[in-house]
């Protein structure tokens, strides 16, 4: 089986590197007991199946992962930062 939805991966391997976003995400969750604890228990809820493509989808939609995701990248941004200049 395979995963259809490379929509959040293709958009860090072109944008940048994904092994700093990783990286940082690993670190957050290393260094913040509560949020492991809170992560672990909010993924064991989640309902596990046969069907691959249905418990990814699980996983990618809960919300927590997708918060600690965002956190990650507002920290350890894989785009080099942009400097902008006002034209007038």
């Amino acid at each position: 089986s395979h995963v259809t939805d490379l929509n959040a991966l293709a958009g860090l391997v072109v944008e940048g590197n994904i092994t700093t976003v990783i990286t940082g995400a690993v670190l957050q969750l290393a260094t913040n007991r509560e949020l492991q604890n809170r992560l672990r228990l909010a993924l064991q809820q989640l309902p596990c199946s046969s069907n691959l493509n249905s418990d990814y989808l699980a996983i990618k939609n809960e919300p927590l992962l997708h918060q600690i995701y965002l956190e990650t990248l507002r920290f350890y941004s894989p785009s080099p930062p942009l400097a902008r200049y006002a034209s007038k």
